[in-house]
């Protein structure tokens, strides 16, 4: 799961999904433990039935997403298990659930009524509407893309365990991850982190695929080992078949098919694949290498062209190269200034800088994944025996290792607001936000809790720049700064925000 990209960028965030899942895992693995050990099955259901009471304080209604996906397990399965008519699941769900009654006892206490009401709002509005025009189909190319290559791994590995279902399991690993997609399918909003649920379905159904696609090469191994070697080389295959990336107990019962009868990827499957993602390198190193030349060359035309003439207006210019440094001199600025000054931003090298950040990312990319064709080559071309099916298998996951690295050093994951922070960082304006009290003017969402966040000392929430004092400063928002009529001085821009600093009023 660690080389899955949403997985990785979610796991850096101080967002529920992390631990509601955390909690869901828990809860399906207390499930199973019940069926293993039948003597401690009422500790376990109570263990099953508090992490998921307990997953509604972390994300509310949206906990019923994966325990109605449960439900063919339980009910189906259910003469074997009896994990229903255990009294102690219900128990452990109303004790799990306290917080959550304490929470919003606390909350009407405070509040009133509304406090309930904006929960039960919250849900009837996630079910009722699109969010940015996510259609039905969103996850189907949404899950490919960032899950790339995992998610079609794990098509191979649930059309295995399809094929050749695991007696008692099946409902869990084939049934939840499908019933669980269909639920976020037909849910009215569909986002990219909802899908989360799936992700570590999708890195144990991808598991099962490479392990039967490595059993080619052991099973390959094997057999030259023989034809070399006589009994010692049938020593040899058998420790090299033996090498599962399972333990040995559960590969039994796994599709992996390692047994004589059992059919295995033939090697020219196995070397395509090889080198249809080594070509993918190459296609990546090419994009990169453009990439990275063309947004070198626009970056020094760029800033040869774009900061002197604005710096001879007077307007908000890129001299800086973030945000809207302070403009020079005082006044009213019309519209025209903040669609100069907005014009000025697009147009500066801002954008071919990003160009040459993703170049970067490309270009290591593009090398890591040459390691796949070259240990194919090593073992089967340069004949290095000891490049094993596991040194195939960890082909497959050091370039996603080195990929998501260097995109994490690059600032795609981690940092999600450089202009935030390059901004705030300014000497003039952080002397500003240490030393003053900011005002927040018609600031909402995302944009309010990050600069909330971000300045140390908070003033009065208005609605209008007019309510705040002379050589008062305040986060304004574009649409007021749009409408002034005070004079004011911009001290910086950034996500349509500007922090000012009201001059006199009228």
């Amino acid at each position: 799961m660690s080389v899955e990209f949403l997985w990785l960028q979610y796991s850096r965030l101080g967002t529920p999904d992390v631990p509601v899942i955390f909690l869901v895992l828990l809860a399906i693995w207390s499930l199973l433990k019940a069926e293993l050990h039948p003597k401690y099955r009422l500790t376990w259901c109570f263990l099953a039935g508090f992490s998921f009471g307990l997953g509604f304080l972390v994300r509310s209604f949206m906990i019923f997403v994966p325990i109605i996906a449960l439900l063919p397990y339980l009910i189906w399965e259910h003469r074997r298990h009896r994990h229903l008519t255990n009294p102690m699941l219900y128990f452990g769900f109303v004790v799990g659930l306290i917080p959550t009654f304490i929470w919003l006892w606390l909350s009407w206490l405070r509040y009133g009524s509304g406090s309930l009401g904006q929960l039960i709002n919250f849900v009837l509005k996630l079910g009722s509407s699109e969010r940015i025009h996510n259609r039905l189909g969103f996850y189907f190319w949404d899950i490919p893309v960032k899950g790339f290559p995992w998610f079609f791994f794990s098509l191979l590995g649930l059309f295995l365990l399809i094929r050749r279902p695991i007696p008692r399991y099946q409902l869990v690993l084939v049934g939840y991850p499908l019933t669980l997609f269909a639920e976020l399918s037909l849910f009215s909003t569909r986002l990219s982190h909802y899908s989360l649920l799936l992700y570590p379905f999708i890195a144990f159904l991808a598991a099962v695929g490479l392990n039967w696609l490595s059993a080619g090469m052991r099973r390959e191994g094997g057999r030259e080992e023989k034809r070399e070697g006589g009994r010692e080389g049938r020593r040899e295959g058998q420790r090299e078949r033996g090498k599962d990336i399972f333990p040995h107990s559960y590969t039994a019962t796994l599709p992996h098919c390692d047994t004589g009868a059992s059919p295995v990827p033939s090697s020219s499957l196995l070397r395509n694949l090889s080198y249809g993602f080594g070509m993918f390198g190459v296609l990546l190193l090419v994009v990169g290498m453009v990439a990275f030349v063309w947004g070198e060359t626009a970056l020094r035309e760029g800033s040869q062209s774009v900061a002197e003439p604005v710096l001879k207006t007077g307007f908000p210019s890129q001299a800086s190269g973030v945000g809207v440094p302070p403009v020079v001199g005082l006044g009213v600025f019309p519209p025209q200034a903040t669609a100069l000054a907005q014009r000025d931003r697009r147009s500066s090298p801002k954008g071919d800088a990003q160009v040459h950040k993703y170049a970067i990312v490309a270009l290591v990319s593009g090398a890591s994944w040459l390691i796949l064709p070259l240990v194919w080559i090593g073992r089967y071309q340069l004949g290095k025996k000891f490049l094993t099916s596991r040194y195939w298998l960890a082909s497959w996951l050091v370039p996603m290792w080195i990929s998501l690295a260097a995109a994490s050093c690059s600032g795609f994951i981690g940092n999600y607001n450089p202009d935030v922070k390059a901004l705030i960082q300014q000497p003039a304006i952080a002397q500003v936000l240490h030393s003053s009290a900011i005002n927040f003017v018609d600031i909402r969402g995302k944009s309010d809790v990050l600069l909330k966040f971000y300045t140390p000392h908070h003033g009065k929430r208005v609605q209008q720049v007019s309510q705040l004092p002379a050589l008062s400063y305040a986060w304004v928002s574009s649409k007021q700064m749009a409408n002034l009529s005070q004079r004011y001085r911009v001290l910086g821009t950034v996500q349509d925000v500007s922090l000012i600093q009201v001059i006199n009023q009228f």
